[in-house]
C-alpha cells in the first residue's frame, strides 16, 4: 500500500485504534495503536504504563512478573462506513527493551467479527528508515470523555477524539539508543510533530509500511518550529515473549521472533533479526548493531 491520499487519516482508519481505560466513574484516555494481527494491536509502552500508573498511585511495573489490575482497559476501533467497535484489552506483554508493547484484544460479538474479519493489519518494517526518508505519522489526539451511569451495574461512555496526521523527514537514526534517559532505546528522530495522545500510533514509509510506533514529541502544539519527535523501531519487539498463543499449552512462552516466522505477525524482513541462543544479544544485521542486553518479561492481565 502506498500513500497517496491528501490525508492519511483517510489510508489507516481501519486500523489504528485509540485506547482508554475505566474505573468506577473515572475514565483515563490516552494512547493510540495499530492492528498488527486479527486479535492483537501493537502500542507504546509507556500507554500501558501510564494507565497502571495513573490508577495504581504511581506504580512501576515490575521488570519480571505478572501484574494484574484493578481498571478495564478498552481499544476502539474506528471503522469507516461502520463506526465504532469497543473491544476490551485482555493481556499485555511489555517490552523492557524498548518502548513497544503488544496487546490481545478480547474476542469480538458475532455481528462484530463480521465487520472485523474483513480488515487486512498493515506490513511491518522492523529495519528503521534511513535519514532523509518521508515518513508519516498517525494517532488519535484531543481526546474528550464522559462516563454516563444508567443502571448500578450499566454505564455509557460518550467521546470525541481526533484523528490526526502529521508528516516529515527521518532527521536522524539512533540504532542504540538517543541518550540514558527518555530515549534510551532503538529509534529516530523526525521533524513531524507528535501530539498528545499520539503516542503508540503508527508511523509510515513511503511505501506504506508500519516503520516505527510515535513515541515521544517536543512541541504539543502543531506546526511548532523547530520541531523534533522521537519513533520506538520495531525490531526489538522481536524479542517479546507471549504466552496464552500456544493452542492446548497456555503457558508455553513464544518469541515473537518465532511468531513472525511463521506468519502471526506481517513483518516482511523478520529474517534480517537474528536473537542468539541465551537471548543476552540482539544483532540487526542490517545495520550492524549489537546490543548486550538481558530480556526480561512484564506482563499485565485485566482482571
Amino acid at each position: 500500500m502506498k500513500i497517496k491520499t491528501k490525508k492519511l487519516e483517510d489510508a489507516v482508519s481501519d486500523f489504528a485504534l485509540s485506547f482508554f481505560a475505566v474505573r468506577g466513574e473515572r475514565i483515563d484516555p490516552s494512547g493510540s495503536a495499530v492492528l498488527i494481527a486479527r486479535d492483537y494491536v501493537l502500542t507504546a509502552r509507556h500507554v500501558i504504563e501510564g494507565h497502571c500508573q495513573t490508577f495504581n498511585n504511581n506504580l512501576r511495573l515490575p521488570r519480571v512478573g505478572e501484574v494484574k489490575t484493578n481498571y478495564r482497559v478498552y481499544a476502539q476501533h474506528h471503522v469507516s462506513g461502520y463506526g465504532n467497535i469497543c473491544r476490551t484489552v485482555e493481556r499485555s506483554w511489555i517490552s523492557t527493551l524498548t518502548d513497544l508493547a503488544i496487546v490481545k484484544l478480547k474476542e469480538p460479538s458475532e455481528k462484530e467479527n463480521a465487520v472485523l474479519k474483513k480488515l487486512s493489519a498493515p506490513v511491518l518494517r522492523l529495519t528503521p528508515p534511513d535519514k532523509g526518508t518521508s515518513v508519516c505519522g498517525f494517532g488519535f489526539c484531543e481526546p474528550d470523555f464522559s462516563l454516563k451511569r444508567l443502571e448500578k451495574t450499566t454505564s455509557s461512555v460518550q467521546w470525541k477524539l481526533r484523528g490526526r496526521s502529521t508528516r516529515g523527514f527521518v532527521t536522524a537514526p539512533y540504532p542504540e539508543s538517543r541518550d540514558s534517559g527518555l530515549i534510551n532505546f532503538p529509534s529516530f528522530q523526525t521533524d513531524a510533530d507528535f501530539l498528545h495522545s499520539m503516542s503508540g500510533g503508527p508511523v509510515f514509509d513511503e511505501k506504506g509500511r508500519v516503520c516505527g510506533l510515535i513515541s515521544a514529541g517536543s512541541t504539543f502544539t502543531e506546526g511548532g518550529p523547530g520541531t523534533f519527535s522521537y519513533v520506538a523501531s520495531l525490531w526489538p519487539m522481536m524479542a517479546i515473549f507471549m504466552d496464552q498463543v500456544v493452542a492446548g499449552n497456555p503457558d508455553a512462552k513464544v518469541l515473537v521472533h518465532e511468531l513472525a516466522k511463521n506468519g502471526l505477525f506481517f513483518a516482511e524482513d523478520w529474517g534480517r533479526v537474528s536473537i542468539d541462543a541465551d537471548l543476552k544479544s540482539f544483532i540487526v544485521k542490517s545495520v550492524s548493531l549489537h546490543n548486550e542486553l538481558g530480556v526480561v518479561l512484564a506482563t499485565i492481565r485485566n482482571t
